[in-house]
């Protein structure tokens, strides 16, 4: 039994202990996923895909890690999202191996966005802290106007924004980029397209990917409605209640908190290069 970093020559092994410990995700969920981690720039220092524990011929668990740099001021400081950690039930004893690789940087903001209730106090035991305590279903369309604005879809709208960057990564990662051109300037969006389900009815939904400041769907709601409501969709899912006089909460889902450890706590409305995005819905 040993515990290392994860290299391209593994992913296949990967894969198959992803597929065991995730019965529900096909192979093709993952191997997009990984292929796309291996697309992104690396960081020094920064596993690229994680850790694997590995018995015998191939890894029986498995952590994966997206590392990004997120700008804070003139500084560079690094987030990585913890995602899928799964171990073979033979070997559940050795699963602390991951933890302690997972999160032996100080100098790192770990997050963990979807973990499952059971495993809260387990999460919580280890260091981290919510950061976001539930995900809040909204009707952005029902909201009121407040100011007169213009919503532009097209990419030269935000080729010269400083995020020119992480929008472009995103729309290639399917994502729906928008642009609000309002009286200050322009404010960008990321939204990500998924299918919820009441009983057995589909309900196609957009989540809350990136902004600025989450001030500003409530902002914007009206017109950012307006425009999801063309994409097919009339829920936006966020991390955050909206303000007064914002778009009204259809639902608030407690189960869908979200956790961190570090000397960075997240911004809420920003999910940019977490597994939410990598992996899609």
């Amino acid at each position: 039994m040993r515990r290392r970093e994860i290299v391209e020559a593994d992913l296949p092994g990967v894969v198959d202990a992803l597929v065991r410990g995730f019965p529900g995700r096909d192979r093709g969920h993952w191997e997009r996923g990984l292929r796309r981690m291996g697309q992104r720039p690396s960081l020094t220092g920064c596993p690229r895909f994680g850790f694997l524990l590995e018995a015998g011929s191939g890894p029986v668990g498995v952590s994966l890690m997206l590392y990004d740099g997120v700008a804070a001021g003139d500084t560079l400081t690094l987030r990585c999202n913890l995602s899928s950690w799964t171990v073979d039930p033979a070997f559940r004893m050795q699963a602390p191996l991951l933890v302690a690789s997972a999160l032996k940087r100080r100098d790192v903001t770990y997050t963990n966005i979807s973990p499952a209730p059971h495993t809260w106090a387990t999460i919580e035991a280890q260091g981290f802290s919510t950061y976001a305590v539930g995900q809040y279903v909204v009707l952005p369309l029902l909201a009121r106007a407040r100011e007169r604005v213009r919503v532009r879809r097209d990419a030269a709208a935000w080729r010269d924004l400083p995020e020119a960057g992480l929008l472009a990564d995103h729309a290639g990662y399917g994502c729906h980029v928008l642009t609000v051109e309002a009286a200050d300037g322009l404010h960008p969006f990321v939204f990500l397209p998924f299918q919820a389900r009441s009983g057995r009815v589909p309900l196609p939904l957009m989540q809350l990917i990136f902004c600025r400041d989450i001030a500003a769907v409530s902002r914007f709601a009206a017109a950012l409605g307006a425009a999801l409501a063309t994409r097919g969709s009339l829920g936006l899912v966020m991390d955050a209640p909206p303000e007064p006089g914002g778009p009204p909460v259809l639902r608030h889902v407690r189960r869908g908190r979200r956790y961190f450890r570090g000397p960075n706590p997240p911004r809420l409305g920003d999910l940019s290069y977490t597994e939410r995005v990598i992996f899609g819905a």
